[in-house]
């Protein structure tokens, strides 16, 4: 993870007592990286020259930091970079009246394992309101992932039997497994995947059958 930047700020006011622009005190390398420019560079330039080319960015920084620069207090929030392609969370406070400072950290792989585990959640909850279950084929390998709803729609217990290809094979009733098997071979002889569409009878823990597509 990228250190935490920090950068402090003094807030210039308007005639009217208003924040119209800050001029850069003091950042650390972190935030060099972060804007692309070095310490020296930064010193005692205005936010709106080192932010023109990212006027939402000025506007949410003068608003925020002229706030905490003014009442004290903290005020926090996430931000998205479009042009580095990176979500920060951040914090600002005043280290002293009429200045403001900020924390920026690096938090895009938090952000996208939380996207990822809400979509993760939001499947389950389709796959149990349809009651259906997952299952994933390797074709090179033969292994075969099975969830816990594909076994115990079937009265197994999760992972009851070993996840392969052969082991589902031997529990698709007999007078379906030639139908299964050639639209198997027809879906791997295609150059195009475009899925695996079938419906058979599949064998059940207490020996009955479920009807499964």
């Amino acid at each position: 993870h990228m250190p935490v930047a920090y950068a402090c700020h003094k807030i210039l006011w308007n005639p009217q007592g208003r924040p119209e622009d800050w001029e850069f005190v003091e950042v650390n390398s972190a935030f060099e990286e972060v804007v692309e420019r070095s310490a020296e560079d930064l010193k005692g330039q205005r936010g709106s020259q080192i932010f023109r080319e990212r006027p939402e960015t000025f506007a949410r920084w003068l608003e925020e930091g002229g706030a905490v620069a003014r009442h004290g207090g903290v005020r926090e929030g996430e931000h998205y970079s479009e042009t580095l392609q990176k979500r920060y969370s951040y914090r600002f406070y005043a280290p002293q009246k009429g200045c403001f400072a900020v924390f920026l950290w690096d938090v895009t792989e938090e952000k996208q394992d939380q996207i990822l585990q809400e979509s993760l959640e939001r499947l389950e909850l389709a796959l149990h309101a349809a009651n259906a279950g997952l299952w994933d084929w390797d074709l090179a390998s033969g292994e075969v992932y099975f969830d816990a709803r594909y076994y115990t729609m079937a009265g197994y217990e999760a992972n009851a039997f070993p996840q392969n290809f052969e082991e589902w094979r031997k529990r698709v009733h007999p007078e379906d497994i030639s139908r299964c098997m050639n639209t198997v071979q027809a879906v791997c002889a295609s150059e195009r995947l475009q899925g695996f569409d079938v419906d058979f009878r599949f064998l059940r823990k207490d020996g009955a059958v479920s009807y499964t597509h």
